[in-house]
């Protein structure tokens, strides 16, 4: 199973900038807050905004 955080490790450790995919990704998640965590699209565009990108 692969995490966001390793995801976005690796593609780090590529040099691939996965920001508009997480964006991308993002509009199509749920906006709803389903499970008490924190909504999908809120946790991938916090990511997609990080510095560096990602989870690192």
């Amino acid at each position: 199973m692969v995490t966001l955080n390793g995801l976005c490790e690796e593609a780090r450790e590529a040099r691939v900038d996965i920001r508009p995919l997480l964006l991308e990704v993002a509009e199509l998640s749920s906006a709803e807050d389903k499970f008490g965590m924190s909504r999908i699209r809120d946790i991938l565009r916090r990511a997609a905004w990080r510095d560096p990108v990602g989870l690192w």
